[in-house]
């Protein structure tokens, strides 16, 4: 209906002319008697007249940055950016005790200091200034927000290269932990604009990748250049090429229009006001994000799920290459063997995900329960190796097997979370997410440390922490899907009637 319809009339036919009219009237108000008076002084002069009819909302969707190449062009420079984000967090895992020895800290500083305070500062320090990246993107245009969050965190990577002190990196970790945390409510928020939610699972699962790419690459050249050149020098081979694609990302990523890929707005009507979402955040909008139930579940999952996930990123090249006295190379490639496993876990998990989810929502919460559950074994095995141990292809084979079904949750947890949030509130719903999940990863290895003090040694905290946060993250999971359904369509059905996200009724 809305499509553009161009045709010649030769003036003088009047019944061709009132058909003409009478379509035009429609979208311009214009009466046939008016055009017919307007056709017959035309047809005096023996012209030939060109009309365009274009409905109002199309004209506004042909300017949409959403419509071909800037969309594809926006999506991979997200992916990239993220990819080297993202590098950053794990630069310090595989030369940990490289690090220690350079600040003269003993085996148990080590761990707390450089596994514990470094990643309580950089999960944790910045969380209240991620809160507030996610409320202004849901305010200020995203793309500039996203470019200057990337080089928020790209420069103290730089500045690593002049560090003295553990004070220094501890700060530098800090800053670039704030832009770790702040950029997915930014990536996730534009990404929820582009995509309706039959294709969600999918694109998440593909920027995921991206974020587990960056991670493996971040811990691979740290593993393989660290030894060599020095504990430093990975951190400025990643930074100074992301510094430059966010310049070139700059110039090419296009502003999605807000709201604009929600079914139910194309369903309330064919007028620009009825079809353009206005809806604002507000105060009452970002406390309503708690009183959505399925909001809650993943909210309290990110907490206990990233229990393991300290582990892994945080202590367990380390651990493999000490306690397990596997060489560092040999180490990290087990380890890197995990990260690959986990980037085909997000995209193997987002393509079954999607179609999961295409079929019956609910079901959704099952797949993210189970796979979680199953990723529990694969861990602990590498933590608890014999002392005659397979050789390390056998256990890379095994560490990406555990990768696979470890990260199909992450490629789903998201689009969860983007299908059951309204365009304006999406920023600060996947701020309180990411704030969520730094909890996890930043009292993880604190408490872990802690344990490990404790318990006197790694391998009791490690296996604890394994089976209690997985175990209890699938609980929580498997219920998200007596929610999930219900919240999706509550949610479609205020953006149909003109209300946007649910209010909090104190607020």
């Amino acid at each position: 209906r809305g499509a553009v319809m161009a045709k010649r009339v030769r003036l003088g036919g009047e019944a061709g002319l009132s058909a003409a009219g009478s379509r035009d009237e429609e979208s311009s108000g214009t009466s046939v008697s008016d055009r017919l008076l307007l056709a017959n002084a035309k047809e005096e002069e023996g012209e030939i007249v060109e009309e365009t009819y274009e409905m109002e909302v199309d004209r506004d969707r042909s300017k949409s940055p959403r419509l071909g190449w800037n969309r594809i062009v926006t999506v991979t420079m997200i992916c990239l950016l993220t990819a080297c984000l993202f590098a950053d967090q794990n630069l310090m895992a595989p030369n940990l005790t490289a690090i220690s020895k350079e600040f003269e800290f003993t085996a148990q500083q080590r761990d707390e200091k450089l596994g514990g305070e470094v990643a309580f500062a950089f999960f944790l320090a910045g969380a209240p200034i991620a809160l507030w990246i996610g409320w202004l993107a849901d305010k200020m245009p995203r793309k500039w927000l996203f470019c200057g969050v990337v080089i928020l965190g790209e420069g103290p990577a730089l500045a690593t290269l002049w560090v003295k002190s553990y004070h220094e990196l501890l700060f530098l970790r800090a800053l670039t932990g704030i832009a770790v945390g702040g950029a997915l409510p930014l990536i996730f928020s534009m990404l929820g604009d582009m995509f309706d939610n039959e294709r969600r699972n999918v694109v998440s699962a593909i920027v995921s990748l991206s974020q587990g790419f960056g991670i493996s690459i971040g811990q691979f050249v740290s593993g393989v250049v660290g030894p060599q050149l020095g504990w430093r020098v990975p951190f400025a081979l990643v930074a100074l090429p992301s510094i430059v694609f966010t310049f070139f990302a700059a110039l090419c990523m296009a502003e999605p229009q807000r709201g604009s890929s929600e079914a139910a707005l194309r369903t309330r009507g064919s007028t620009q006001k009825q079809s353009v979402y206005t809806e604002k955040i507000s105060m009452g909008k970002a406390c309503g994000l708690f009183v959505i139930p399925t909001n809650l579940l993943v909210f309290l999952q990110g907490i206990t799920g990233c229990l393991p996930w300290a582990v892994i990123v945080t202590f367990l090249n380390d651990y493999l290459s000490q306690e397990k006295h596997f060489t560092i190379q040999n180490s990290t490639a087990i380890l890197t063997s995990y990260n690959v496993g986990g980037m085909c876990g997000f995209l193997v998990g987002g393509l079954v995900g999607q179609v999961v989810y295409n079929r019956n929502a609910s079901y959704v919460g099952v797949l993210m329960s189970c796979t979680t559950g199953l990723g529990i074994f694969p861990l602990l095995y590498l933590l608890n190796l014999p002392d005659d141990p397979p050789s390390v292809p056998v256990l890379c084979l095994i560490a990406f097997g555990g990768g696979v079904v470890a990260c199909v949750t992450g490629a789903n947890i998201r689009a969860v979370l983007l299908n059951v949030n309204a365009p304006e509130t999406r920023g600060s719903a996947f701020a309180v997410y990411t704030l969520m999940d730094d909890l996890g990863k930043g009292f993880g290895p604190a408490a872990i440390s802690v344990l490990i003090a404790v318990n006197g040694g790694r391998k009791a905290a490690f296996n604890g922490a394994v089976l209690v946060g997985w175990s209890s993250c699938a609980f929580l999971l498997l219920c998200i899907c007596l929610t999930l359904r219900k919240d999706e369509q509550r949610l479609q059905q205020q953006i149909k009637m003109g209300q946007g996200a649910v209010r909090c009724c104190f607020v």
